[in-house]
């Protein structure tokens, strides 16, 4: 794929993310919030930037950042790091 091909994908890409109407959050191994869509915010109640760097799980009644990290892990059992 050429340079233009990788402009015309994250442009669909982004369009798909932004515009998906359920919400989307991207969480990294550790459980912090790295990317959220316009549906999230509108389904949780909280802006963008309220999200973004927080860690999902706090807050919630379904258990601790702590209980989420370890279940990411257990998705991901061969990763240590989010890179």
């Amino acid at each position: 794929m050429g340079a233009g091909g990788i402009e015309v994908f994250m442009d669909v890409y982004q369009r798909f993310f932004e515009f998906a109407p359920d919400a989307v959050l991207v969480i990294e191994l550790k459980g912090c919030i790295t990317m959220v869509n316009a549906q999230t915010e509108t389904i949780f109640g909280y802006k963008r930037d309220e999200l973004i760097g927080g860690l999902w799980g706090c807050g919630s009644r379904s258990g601790s950042a702590r209980a989420t990290s370890h279940t990411v892990q257990g998705i991901c059992p061969n990763r240590t790091s989010g890179r």
